[in-house]
């Protein structure tokens, strides 16, 4: 009977290892990586809306995820960005970046999971490191999830001013904490909350925001998809758009 237990165990965590990377949030990460050698393509939407005047810009990113050995994940993104103002401005971007992955611990198995995750990025306007701590728990059907992030972002800005064209580089500091709640309702949908608390330092000025507001997520054995919503909950329209909306859309391939 015992050595039935440890067998049924070990499969119970391997099945679960082979499929650990669906995701329950869209903006906050959890501990868990890909398998060796499994990969996925994810497709992401994020849909930004309204400042203090009319604003619409849709972040898009197609990611390639690859496992790299155990604990350790690596992925490659090509990323577009499209803005429109209330001067019907039209600003556009593309740009490529990689990121890391390493397991720590298990969140399941151990006290609680964690993970350290490093990205770098660059495009058409700017150039950005960002770092993250993952830390996450299963419990049951509840998992909780918090990350700790820090970026920093050179950004190039372009005027044209009496036929003179000039060029002024920005760097710009991020904090940010996200966190999120999901309940399994079912072995392929999940329901809960997630928000994230933002502080942007630029030109010797701080903005900070909070959102928050419902996530869905569904998953089958070869694809996953999630759906947040998060409204602004403070009122700093200047930096921070007043409604974010993200759907992640990914395939094991």
């Amino acid at each position: 009977m015992k050595k039935k237990l440890i067998i049924l165990t070990a499969f119970i965590l391997f099945t679960q290892n082979i499929f650990s990377n669906e995701r329950h949030f869209s903006y906050t990460y959890e501990s868990n990586i890909l398998a060796p050698q499994m990969k996925e393509i994810e497709v992401w939407n994020t849909f930004r809306n309204e400042r203090e005047n009319f604003y619409k810009r849709i972040d898009q990113r197609i990611e390639f995820e690859i496992g790299v050995c155990e604990n350790l994940q690596t992925a490659f993104y090509l990323n577009s960005t499209n803005k429109l103002n209330h001067k019907n401005e039209k600003e556009n971007s593309i740009g490529f970046s990689n990121e890391w992955k390493y397991k720590l611990s298990d969140n399941v198995a151990d006290i609680f999971g964690s993970s350290i995750y490093g990205e770098f990025g660059i495009s058409t306007e700017e150039i950005e490191f960002e770092g993250k701590i993952i830390l996450d728990k299963q419990i049951g059907n509840n998992l909780f999830a918090l990350n700790l992030v820090s970026e920093k972002e050179i950004e190039t800005e372009v005027s044209h001013e009496n036929s003179n064209t000039e060029v002024e580089n920005k760097t710009i500091d991020i904090t940010e904490i996200d966190f999120g709640y999901s309940y399994k309702i079912n072995n392929s949908f999940s329901i809960g909350v997630e928000g994230k608390h933002h502080i942007k330092s630029e030109d010797n000025e701080q903005f900070t925001a909070t959102f928050f507001g419902p996530t869905f997520s569904y998953s089958t054995e070869s694809w996953w998809t999630v759906v947040t919503v998060i409204p602004q909950l403070t009122k700093e329209f200047k930096k921070h758009e007043k409604l974010e909306t993200r759907i992640l859309f990914s395939y094991h391939i």
